[in-house]
């Protein structure tokens, strides 16, 4: 434990470097990171969570400005929420859609524990889909990764499965999880995995309307077979000139590649 000393220090250091810039960001146009409260895009998580989580560890040190700091946040999230109407898809593709609902999740999860409400945030439409799509968008070799994403394994988003009482089997979500390198999803899987399976029969295919992405699976096993196709637009942030690009796994192994991210 702390001692009262070691408290203070830390009570101030979050007031002055943390508080005091988010507060300007909150209340000033032009400022750094102004626009976190109405960006729509995976920066707005990442701010607007982190704020948030702050600000509901610290409110008894700071009250006044913790519950400003958290209804903003609170506030901000709806604008980014809204682009997950109405089928669950993130616009910036698989990568950061992932990031996205683990920021989402880690800073849902602090507010219901914390004052036992979401104040409906969770229903906007299309939000409760969100944990289907990193499902649907990947194989046991990896995510597809169109727009500038990586192929990479996407973490099992433990939260939004459960909340929607969607959880599949926990034991066996660590233990893939484990095998194909997402281990930074562990302690999640401890937080917020539940035993029990969902009682409804995945579809193998799916087609995103929205974002015009065609995901085409033989199996959710492993050695599964797996086509991805991406058209729609390519004007929004982390976009690339990717319609009509492709990814095709079969055996372990991907044999039709999307370029991905080059340096970014």
């Amino acid at each position: 434990a702390f001692t009262p000393e070691q408290r203070k220090v830390l009570e101030n250091g979050i007031i002055k470097n943390g508080f005091a810039p988010i507060m300007v960001s909150y209340q000033t146009a032009g400022s750094p990171m102004s626009d976190a409260a109405t960006v729509k895009n995976n920066h707005n998580s990442m701010c607007n969570g982190g704020a948030l989580i702050s600000a509901l560890a610290f409110m008894d040190v700071d009250e006044e400005t913790c519950c400003y700091i958290a209804s903003n946040a609170i506030r901000g999230f709806e604008n980014m929420l809204m682009n997950y109407a109405p089928d669950g898809t993130w616009y910036e593709g698989a990568y950061y859609g992932e990031i996205n609902l683990n920021y989402i999740s880690m800073a849902f999860s602090a507010l219901e524990k914390t004052v036992g409400t979401l104040f409906r945030l969770d229903t906007l439409e299309g939000f409760s889909k969100a944990s289907d799509y990193i499902r649907y968008v990947q194989s046991d070799v990896g995510c597809y990764n169109f727009a500038d994403g990586r192929s990479v394994a996407l973490k099992t988003p433990f939260w939004a499965e459960a909340h929607f009482g969607k959880a599949a089997d926990c034991g066996t979500i660590i233990k893939n999880g484990l095998a194909s390198g997402t281990k930074e999803g562990l302690p999640l899987a401890l937080l917020w995995g539940k035993t029990g399976t969902d009682s409804a029969e995945a579809e193998l295919d799916k087609y995103y309307a929205k974002d015009e992405i065609v995901l085409l699976h033989d199996s959710f096993d492993d050695n599964q077979t797996f086509a991805g196709i991406k058209a729609g637009d390519t004007i929004y942030e982390h976009s690339q000139f990717d319609s009509g690009s492709f990814v095709f796994d079969s055996q372990g192994t991907r044999w039709g590649h999307d370029l991905g991210a080059d340096d970014y």
